[in-house]
């Protein structure tokens, strides 16, 4: 029953209402486990978002990153602008190690010599020589100009282009270290570089500059002369009916002789 307090005033029996003691003393010992909270050290906001940060960064690196590197080109022998390019994506490797060792990076590199029209083909090759990482040409446009290198060394029926390197408004023979090392780091870090990239055409075709050297380089082998009688014979321009056409394969005397 209800009972007159100390005031005058009814006041709820201890019995009836024994729940309400105890959320007191909940509330209570709740007040005394915060107040020992806040006097233990805690983190500051910027040491618990650098820590937060970290452990992100951590979850997103667990998994190895992979870049393939692809090195395609017609020939390593005579060629001076894919000798040159070889030996700059050499330096522009050994530039970036450790940053790729730092972020967990395998690279896998492949070098292959393009040496017919279905090879050509299979792996949509455009130019030489031509760097791709991950897939993507690392150079966004294509541009060509006469290599007399390849072109003797084919003896083709017309003169033989090959791959130009714009970088930093020039122009370059050879792929520049720098343009090569920006290529390998857009692709650990560059998710916004990535994305802005040309997309390929649906239906490859092979250019009419590679099927040159490549006719002409399977013709050299139903040739009648060697290729010291070649270098001396004729000019370059007039190879394709000197030496290397099938008239002059099959007869008694040629050009060079």
């Amino acid at each position: 029953m209800p009972r007159k307090g100390r005031s005058g005033v009814k006041t709820a029996s201890p019995r009836r209402f024994k729940g309400f003691h105890r959320s007191s003393d909940a509330r209570r010992e709740l007040q005394s486990e915060a107040a020992s909270f806040c006097r233990k050290p805690r983190l500051s906001w910027q040491k618990l978002s650098l820590k937060r940060r970290l452990k992100l960064e951590n979850k997103n690196t667990t998994a190895a990153k992979k870049i393939e590197i692809e090195f395609l080109y017609l020939d390593l022998d005579v060629c001076t602008r894919c000798k040159a390019t070889d030996a700059n994506l050499e330096t522009a490797r050994r530039t970036v190690q450790s940053v790729l060792e730092a972020s967990g990076t395998i690279v896998n590199m492949r070098k292959a010599l393009v040496d017919s029209e279905d090879m050509a083909r299979r792996l949509k090759f455009v130019s030489s020589p031509t760097i791709r990482v991950n897939g993507w040409d690392i150079a966004v446009e294509l541009h060509e100009t006469l290599c007399n290198a390849c072109t003797e060394a084919c003896g083709c029926n017309g003169a033989v282009n090959c791959r130009v390197w714009l970088h930093g408004g020039k122009e370059y023979n050879e792929a520049p270290v720098p343009l090569i090392v920006n290529a390998l780091l857009t692709e650990i870090y560059g998710t916004q570089d990535r994305a802005r990239r040309p997309v390929a055409p649906e239906k490859f075709v092979l250019p009419d500059n590679l099927k040159r050297f490549f006719a002409a380089k399977e013709m050299k082998g139903t040739s009648c002369c060697s290729d010291e009688d070649k270098a001396t014979c004729c000019t370059s321009a007039e190879k394709g009916v000197c030496c290397d056409s099938v008239e002059q394969a099959s007869a008694v005397t040629c050009g060079c002789k």
